[in-house]
C-alpha cells in the first residue's frame, strides 16, 4: 500500500513539474503494476470466502490507483500533444 501510494503520488507530481515527465511512465508503471498485485492479492481473499469490509476497500484503493495513474498518463501525452 505505501509503495502503491508512493508511486502514484510520484506519477501526480511528474504533471506539476515539467522536468521530472520523463519519469511518469516509469513511476505510472510501477504503481500500476503494485495496484495490480493487492487487486489479485484481494481476489484471493474472496476465493478463500474472507468478505470483511476491509477486503472492499482495499479492492477499490487498488482500483482507485489504477485510474489516477492511468488518468495521469493520459493526461500527460494529452497536454504534450496540445502543447505548442
Amino acid at each position: 500500500m505505501p509503495l502503491m501510494f508512493g508511486f502514484t503520488g510520484l506519477t501526480v507530481l511528474a504533471l506539476w513539474f515539467p522536468s521530472q515527465r520523463r519519469w511518469m511512465p516509469l513511476t505510472a508503471g510501477f504503481a500500476w503494476g503494485c495496484g495490480l498485485l493487492l487487486c489479485l492479492h484481494v481476489l484471493s481473499w474472496f476465493h478463500l470466502g474472507v468478505v470483511h469490509p476491509v477486503t472492499f476497500i482495499l479492492a477499490g484503493l487498488s482500483l482507485m490507483c489504477g485510474m489516477v495513474n492511468g488518468g495521469a498518463i493520459w493526461l500527460g501525452r494529452t497536454r504534450f500533444a496540445l502543447s505548442p
